[in-house]
């Protein structure tokens, strides 16, 4: 349930049109504060929130740590997480 988490992040390999187009705007509907999608292809990923879910916050990147709205004292480094070799 969306009062249950604070961010979801939804992991793409072969399915990215799917989450995109489908899941994302789906987890917006039903009041997700915050979803993170990760590309593993292209090695990116973007964060969308509640306010318009099909509109990216900030556009996708490699690297760097981003910090959840929800959880702003800490930051993830999601792409050392999702990307290791």
């Amino acid at each position: 349930m969306p009062a249950d988490a604070l961010l979801l992040i939804e992991v793409a390999d072969s399915s990215l049109a799917w989450d995109r187009n489908v899941k994302i705007p789906m987890y917006g509907a039903l009041a997700w504060i915050e979803s993170w999608l990760v590309d593993i292809e292209h090695r990116t990923f973007t964060v969308f929130r509640v306010r318009d879910p099909k509109v990216p916050v900030f556009g996708r990147g490699p690297r760097g740590s981003r910090q959840p709205g929800q959880l702003p004292d800490i930051a993830i480094r999601a792409w050392k997480i999702c990307f290791r070799r």
